[in-house]
């Protein structure tokens, strides 16, 4: 499927407020894609469907899950704020034809994170964070980090999103633990600032 095509049928399927999220997503992506000289047509093509399972009542998002044999694990199953990801990265695959498991990976991920996450999933995590239509505690400083350093970016919005999940009393993925655990162990010299 090409690109316009992409964005025709995001365009339709997503909430007025999702595909502006998912354009300004893609636009920071690309951003640190092109600043750290990596696949930026990839960075591109995984933020901008990253949320393409998203905005779904459940019935439907309980259809999407049985029509495409989506596996969730068990933190997935008990909290549904996460289907978005799984349902995202089958979307992408069967609706937009993307094979390109590194793009599919980022879009699944995308929310959790994991240990051991390829550069374009790091790039969506961090851009699905930053984009400018978001307004949050501690932007500015990991906007900094993402263009220094990807690692530490990622582990500041960890952080972030982190603290959220634990003020809300609802589960924390075991992928998120132990993407920050990796992390920390990448960036060990540097944890005494965090």
């Amino acid at each position: 499927m090409e690109i316009q095509d992409i964005r025709e049928r995001l365009h339709r399927i997503l909430s007025p407020f999702r595909y502006r999220h998912s354009l300004a997503t893609q636009k920071v992506a690309v951003d640190l894609a092109h600043y750290y000289n990596l696949d930026t047509a990839r960075a591109s093509l995984a933020a901008f469907l990253h949320d393409c399972g998203k905005g779904f009542s459940t019935r439907e998002a309980e259809s999407y899950i049985e029509k495409y044999g989506v596996r969730l694990d068990a933190i997935e199953k008990e909290e549904p704020e996460l289907w978005h990801g799984p349902i995202g990265e089958e979307m992408a695959k069967h609706e937009f034809g993307i094979k390109d498991s590194v793009v599919l990976r980022a879009i699944r991920i995308h929310s959790t994170a994991e240990g051991r996450m390829s550069t374009i999933a790091k790039i969506v995590y961090i851009a699905d964070y930053l984009e400018p239509n978001r307004h949050l505690k501690g932007k500015g400083q990991i906007i900094k980090f993402a263009f220094k350093d990807l690692d530490l970016a990622c582990l500041y919005v960890l952080n972030h999103k982190l603290s959220y999940i634990l003020h809300k009393k609802v589960f924390v993925h075991p992928r998120s633990i132990e993407a920050r655990n990796n992390l920390l162990k990448t960036i060990r010299p540097l944890k005494e600032n965090l």
